[in-house]
């Protein structure tokens, strides 16, 4: 799995806090199904915009005016400061060796920022594969000429271009320009072929709204390697998020200047809440988040009511083992047929329908299936919890009996189900709220 792959040139933002949360989502759902699947984060390491980057510290570091499409914003000051701490003298060095030192270095820093931002939000990727090694490692020439050898490359203006045409694409793409600049499909058809070197049988790709025309290409590309895409490709594209705060649209970043980061998000809201509120919508979905909604303490919050269900199981376990209740042997000492009430029914069904639930989240690529199935067995459980006849816990001098037993049996594993699930999505399961 492929997702976010931001260029390491600035924080990580909104859009990429959507891709942050589906992403790793959707990998531990797979997961969770038997699919060995690797996380990775392609990062985009190699082209004018890595010299664009390293020019916008140095005019920072030295007072001087923000280069020709250069990047801005307070960060840019703030990895200036950072470069110099950390390299001292480096801003002393003269020309093109300067440009590379703070390009290194500029680079290093703001990498290591992305990881420790996607890690406390609780996105782990398996590998951060560089671009730059593609190239380093000579798989981008060597996909050139096995793409000579197949008989899908031609030259034409001074270009060589991949006929991508004759798999589907509405026009064929350029590999090498006229001025022998090598372009970026160039190495995403050698990072493809160095997934499936690796071994992997299926590569997933999560691309952001603007790059709709990327799946016919990526298609195109992977039948013009000999592969069949419908088997080893699978292309997802997300929808824009808008955060809403007094009925107006966060757009303003205090360290970026144009765009709201992950970070701000995540102290704005909690990591809890952006992740469930961004997980529970399928990807294709433009979504809308209210910021005082989707953090409020109530039950008509959807993230607060499964958390909270989760708490209450944890606290009548509490209970239980203070009245020295014990968990029978499920073989041994446990009778299912004394779950005899209608409550009891209905949230047995509820629990044994979380397999199912995991494995279509998984084939169908939709975690947020998981997020409505917590809040439907949540409800459940709370109807369960309020009826009388369901008591888990003797009233009274009445001694504990198997019935009580029997639904202690019952909360634990409402107590498990809904932690994986939230697991499944990233977001804790507290044991008190």
């Amino acid at each position: 799995m492929e997702f976010i792959s931001a260029n390491p040139t600035g924080p990580l933002h909104l859009g990429h806090t959507r891709w942050a949360v589906l992403g790793d989502a959707i990998g531990r759902v797979l997961a969770a199904a038997g699919a060995d699947v690797t996380r990775e984060f392609y990062i985009n390491d190699r082209g004018v915009q890595m010299n664009h980057f390293a020019d916008s510290i140095i005019a920072a570091a030295l007072g001087e005016p923000k280069p020709e499409d250069g990047y801005a914003g307070a960060y840019i000051d703030d990895l200036a400061k950072a470069v110099e701490a950390a390299s001292p003298g480096i801003f002393q060095l003269e020309g093109e060796e300067r440009r590379a030192a703070v390009r290194a270095k500029g680079y290093e820093l703001q990498l290591e920022e992305q990881q420790d931002q996607l890690e406390s939000f609780h996105t782990h990727f398996d590998v951060w594969f560089s671009e730059l090694s593609l190239h380093e490692s000579g798989s981008v020439p060597e996909t050139l000429a096995r793409l000579k050898e197949l008989g899908h490359v031609y030259e034409q203006d001074g270009a060589l271009w991949m006929r991508t045409t004759d798999f589907g694409d509405d026009k064929d793409r350029v590999l090498i320009k006229s001025d022998g600049e090598l372009t970026y499909f160039a190495s995403d058809t050698a990072y493809y072929l160095d997934k499936r070197a690796r071994g992997f049988e299926h590569c997933i790709y999560l691309l952001g709204a603007d790059h709709h025309g990327y799946v016919g290409r990526l298609r195109a590309m992977a039948a013009c390697v000999g592969d069949d895409p419908d088997r080893t490709l699978d292309v997802m594209i997300g929808q824009l998020v808008k955060i809403l705060r007094d009925g107006q649209e966060l757009k303003l970043s205090k360290r970026a200047g144009t765009i709201v980061t992950l970070n701000e998000l995540a102290e704005e809201i909690g990591v809890d809440a952006l992740r469930y509120s961004l997980a529970r919508y399928p990807a294709d979905s433009p979504l809308t988040l209210d910021v005082a909604e989707i953090t409020k303490a109530s039950n008509d919050n959807p993230v607060y009511y499964v958390q909270y269900a989760h708490a209450r199981t944890c606290a009548m376990i509490r209970n239980a083992t203070d009245l020295g209740m014990v968990l029978p042997d499920l073989e041994t000492g446990f009778d299912p047929g004394l779950l005899a009430h209608e409550r009891d029914g209905e949230l047995l069904r509820a629990l044994a329908e979380y397999p199912r639930v995991v494995a279509s989240a998984a084939e169908l690529r939709e975690p947020h299936r998981i997020a409505r199935y917590l809040e439907d067995t949540a409800s459940v459980f709370n109807k369960w919890y309020d009826t009388k006849e369901c008591r888990m816990l003797p009233q009274g001098d009445e001694p504990v009996g198997a019935a009580n037993l029997a639904r202690l049996v019952l909360v634990v594993a409402t107590q498990t189900v809904i932690a994986n699930g939230l697991d499944l999505l990233g977001v804790s399961a507290p044991e008190r709220m």
